[in-house]
């Protein structure tokens, strides 16, 4: 389970700790720390921090991803759910995991976000895939199902990548990698083509840890 590995090896599954935004500010997720945003323009930086006397400040102050949607909104993935940061007033607001909600957030571990078609968001947790509807504040959960071969191959999802011909990508941590058949998608069918690790087969996936996905120049 990798809420129990090592502190290490957790860090190994933070890939998007850099982000640049829009304005050319520099955006930092720390471990403990909460988030720098350094300005090339001043050579300053600014701090975000949870403090719990605020419940608008930062969720969480291990943070893993970015993302500014295109209203330059910086969407923000901790290990304690997503915030949404208002740049107009410097506040957070929060979306995380209600087990007695159906349609909230499936795990406050939050390491990846990729914009999905119509303002949509594609988010990798420790407990599945979300795709979030930030208008409705909705979101809607894909996870692996024991005996469906065309459900996600494991829960613990640790990289989204979209190729050029719009094919999203999934890593998991320790079950390989899988990818979303567009064509099923456009008709509401979500339906995953695992690649794994076949001990057999010296062609196959190296090992099932798939933390990054990268396309080369060659495709």
């Amino acid at each position: 389970d990798i809420q129990r590995v090592d502190r290490r090896q957790r860090q190994m599954c933070i890939r998007d700790r850099f982000y640049e935004d829009s304005k050319g500010r520099l955006w930092v997720g720390t471990w403990g720390g909460g988030v720098d945003v350094f300005d090339p323009a001043t050579s300053a930086f600014q701090h975000y921090r949870h403090n719990p006397d605020d419940p608008t400040s930062l969720s969480d102050d291990t943070v893993s991803t970015f993302y500014e949607d295109p209203s330059g909104d910086i969407w923000i993935g901790t290990f304690n759910g997503l915030n949404r940061l208002d740049r107009e007033t410097g506040r957070f607001t929060h979306y995380r995991h209600d087990p007695s909600e159906r349609n909230m957030l499936i795990n406050d571990s939050v390491l990846a976000i990729l914009p999905a078609e119509g303002g949509k968001m594609w988010l990798a947790t420790l407990d599945g895939l979300d795709l979030f509807y930030p208008q409705a504040g909705r979101f809607t959960h894909f996870k692996h199902l024991d005996g469906d071969p065309e459900s996600l191959p494991g829960n613990e999802i640790v990289e989204l990548y979209r190729d050029p011909a719009g094919k999203l990508w999934v890593g998991t941590w320790h079950n390989g990698m899988a990818s979303l058949d567009p064509e099923a998608w456009q008709s509401g069918i979500a339906r995953f083509t695992s690649i794994q690790h076949d001990p057999d087969d010296p062609q196959s996936l190296s090992h099932d840890g798939a933390y990054t996905i990268h396309r080369d120049r060659s495709g």
